[in-house]
Order: C-alpha cells, then sequence, then structure tokens
C-alpha cells in the first residue's frame, strides 16, 4: 500500500506552485490542487513514476493570484492523507501586505515545536536560510546525502511545516559539506544533486542554488554562499571568490536594476565580517560588494536576511557598512553559540532547549512600505522587534553618480552629477540627457 513520506510545496508565483513528492510503493503519483479542503473542482499534475527513492516532481499552473490552496497527493488513484496547503503570490507589481517567516540551523533528527510555532503563524512563505542537519558529511557517495535529505526532511513537525507552507531554502556549511567546504570539495557535486533531487525550488539562474521571486513591490533574493566559493585557504584577492564568478555578476546586476522599492537578501550567515570560514576569509570580495552597492546607493532599499549565528539580531542600517536593514533568526533548534558585532538589538542567545525564528510583515501602505521584523522563542515570546519605513519613489539611480558611501567610521557624500552627462565621459551637457529606459540609461 502506498504511503507518503514528505510532501515539499514551494517555488510558488502568482499563478502556479511547484511540489516535491517522496512516496513508498507508488508506481504512479500526482498532485491535486483545490481552492476547498474536499478538494472539490481540483486541478491535477501530470502522473509522474517515482524514481526508485521515492521522489517525484509536480508543477501545477493556471492558479489565482493570492487565493489559498489545498493540496493532496494521490498515488496510484488513491488520495493518501495528510494534505497540504499554500497561498499563491500576489501579482508581481501590486500593492499587498504579507508576512513571512525564516531561520535556520536544525538537527537532523529535530521534531522541535518551534515548527508548529512557524506553522502556526500560517506565514506566506517560510525561507529556510541554512544547516537543515549538522552531519558535515564530505563524500562522493550521493546515497549518503540522500538518506539525510530524506530523514531531516519526513520529522513529523518539519515534514507538516513544508506541506502547509511554501518553503524556500539555501544551504550553510553543516548541510553541505562541512567547515571549509567549497566548490571543489570532494562531496560539493553530490549534495547539489541530492538537494536539488529532494527539494522544491524557483529556478535556479545558474549552477548553482541561486534564484529570485517578486512578491508585491518587493523582490526576493536567495544567495547560495557555498556551493561557488573557490577554496577557502587560497590567498584574498581579486580572484578568490565567496560567491562564485557567475553569482556574483548576476547578484550586481540584479541589484542594480531591480525596480522595486524593496530588496530582501537571503545570505546563510550575516552581511558581516564575521569568522573563519565566512566573509572573513574573502575579504576583498566583501569589500567590492559593498562599494557597489555604496556606489549605486542601494543599501537604504535593501534588508539583509540571515541565520547562522545562533542568535536574534536585528539594526535599521546604522551598524551596516552598506546602510541596510539587517535581521538574523536562529537557532530553530540547534544549541547556542551566541553571537558577537555591533547590532541595534542583540544578539539574543535562545536558552537551553529553545527555538528561535524571525517573522517579517510587510505592509504596502502605496508612498511607503513598512517592514516590521519580529523575533520569536517557540513557546511565542517576543525577543525583538524593529520596523523600517522605505519609500516608494522613483527608484531609478542618477547616470554615473554615487550618492553616499559608507566607509568603517563614517558616511561621506560624493559628487552627485546630474542627469545630462555624455555617455563617453564625465563632461556635463546640456544637449545630451540620459533617459531612462526601464532597466538603465542611455
Amino acid at each position: 500500500m502506498a504511503s507518503l513520506t514528505y510532501g515539499w510545496v514551494g517555488g510558488t508565483t502568482a499563478a502556479s506552485a511547484r511540489f516535491t513528492v517522496c512516496t513508498a510503493g507508488a508506481a504512479q503519483v500526482r498532485v491535486a490542487v483545490s481552492a476547498t479542503p474536499d478538494m472539490a473542482g481540483a486541478v491535477r499534475s501530470t502522473p509522474q513514476a517515482p524514481d526508485g527513492r521515492g521522489l517525484s516532481k509536480h508543477e501545477v499552473a493556471g492558479l489565482s493570484a493570492a487565493t489559498a490552496y489545498h493540496w493532496a497527493v494521490e498515488a496510484d488513484g488513491a488520495a493518501l492523507p495528510d494534505t497540504g496547503r499554500f497561498r499563491t503570490l500576489p501579482m508581481p507589481g501590486t500593492r499587498a501586505d504579507f508576512g513571512f517567516c525564516f531561520g535556520g540551523d536544525r538537527t537532523q533528527h529535530s521534531d522541535h515545536v518551534v515548527y508548529d510555532r512557524i506553522r502556526g503563524m500560517d506565514p506566506l512563505q517560510f525561507l529556510f536560510l541554512g544547516d537543515l542537519h549538522y552531519d558535515d558529511a564530505d563524500t562522493a557517495d550521493q546515497s549518503a546525502y540522500d538518506l539525510r535529505h530524506r530523514t531531516a526532511l519526513s520529522t513529523p513537525r518539519y515534514g507538516r511545516l513544508i506541506r502547509e507552507v511554501a518553503t524556500v531554502h539555501t544551504w550553510d556549511n553543516h548541510d553541505f559539506t562541512g567547515n571549509g567546504g567549497w566548490s571543489g570539495s570532494l562531496g560539493a557535486q553530490a549534495v547539489r544533486r541530492s538537494l536539488l533531487d529532494h527539494g522544491t525550488f524557483y529556478p535556479p539562474a545558474g549552477d548553482q542554488l541561486y534564484y529570485t521571486w517578486v512578491v508585491g513591490r518587493c523582490r526576493f533574493i536567495m544567495l547560495d554562499t557555498r556551493g561557488g566559493r573557490t577554496r577557502p585557504t587560497d590567498p584574498d584577492g581579486a580572484g578568490k571568490s565567496l560567491l562564485g564568478r557567475a553569482q556574483k555578476q548576476w547578484y550586481l546586476d540584479l541589484l542594480r536594476k531591480a525596480p522595486e522599492p524593496v530588496l530582501f537578501v537571503a545570505e546563510s550567515f550575516p552581511h558581516r565580517g564575521g569568522t573563519a570560514d565566512r566573509w572573513l576569509d574573502y575579504r576583498s570580495e566583501f569589500n567590492e560588494i559593498n562599494a557597489f552597492v555604496n556606489a549605486n546607493g542601494l543599501g537604504a532599499k535593501m534588508v539583509l536576511m540571515s541565520a547562522d549565528m545562533h542568535a536574534v539580531a536585528a539594526d535599521d542600517g546604522r551598524s551596516s557598512k552598506i546602510g541596510a536593514m539587517e535581521l538574523v533568526a536562529a537557532p530553530l533548534d540547534q544549541t547556542s553559540n551566541g553571537g558577537g558585532g555591533t547590532w541595534q538589538i542583540g544578539p539574543i542567545a535562545p536558552a537551553a532547549g529553545a527555538g528561535q525564528f524571525g517573522h517579517v510583515q510587510v505592509t504596502d501602505a502605496g508612498g511607503t512600505i513598512t517592514v516590521t521584523f519580529t523575533g520569536y522563542d517557540h513557546d511565542g515570546t517576543v525577543l525583538a522587534t524593529l520596523a523600517k519605513e522605505f519609500p516608494v519613489a522613483d527608484q531609478r539611480p542618477l547616470p554615473r553618480t554615487t550618492l553616499r558611501a559608507r566607509t568603517d567610521d563614517r558616511w561621506f557624500d560624493a559628487p552627485v552629477r546630474a542627469g545630462t552627462e555624455s555617455p563617453g565621459g564625465t563632461e556635463l551637457t546640456a544637449a545630451r540627457p540620459w533617459v531612462w529606459q526601464g532597466e538603465g540609461w542611455s
């Protein structure tokens, strides 16, 4: 008799959703989606034959925007128990209020009540920011990662969370290939293949696990801080990269061109100098990215989210080298190792046995978008709260202009040129005004 090991809904848009289903004993599997819990008038995916591990992938399109749906797995024509639910996203570019949760750092066999707390908040999405388990495996044997992923995703409470809340995922060191893991690690390709097989993702923008999606008038950017990095023990310099050359270029281009007034950027660890195996080992690239953000005046519209630090912390931009709002929420159920650095709030480490996560409420009032962060522990106690208002205005940058730049100890204003700079150089001319073309000036 067929049974459901786990089901993961994600990759949601205004009109579709993606599903990864792991079953046992099924010859044909499909997913049914309905606006009612009795599954009346359900839309169904194309039947798939699971692979030898019981995995199958499904997508259902033609759905209505900003709508709650229920979904069920049908194996060999019969509906399996343990149904799920999700909400489609609002139409991109339209005003929308929504809330989402984020966090990271859990043990492999975790069944903590913190996952019930997140699910009970009914967020639009849950952003998991690394360390699905703490096995630190580094092997070319993909089956070793298959076992770890299946075990971590099928624990009862976490399994129900990813079945009932659209989940967006990245990895960090302890679920990649361990501390010091990089693109050339023994297990780098095996763990990537296994995670892509077992998870549900937005279409990756390259060979790594980085991608972007839009909710209302906010853009989300999920970075891969592990899969493309060069060897961490190499000397620092222009050729050393934490993101990898392709991802870094994609990221910078996206930051520059994105028209949305708020940009949520998810990194597995805080965008700070940090400790070894993080930005500290890739200082030149860290400075390069920060200089780009400052030169284009982008930090004021960015919200950086991370886990890894095993604490809750928040800052409205006053302690950021790029002036960005920075939010940290962890650990979901790992033991505490606290955290460091200068933050407006925190770091707040959990008590023994506690779980911590973050909730973000986005309120779009038309002329402004307010981002309100609340850090919670597993019993619903509020640990921290911080709100920031983002103006909704014409976000086009002035051509060839550095508005403000961040140094280690102070802000300074750089010369600002008007929108009449000549294409070939720095000479200003009233005869050749620049024209905004939607994604750039010409």
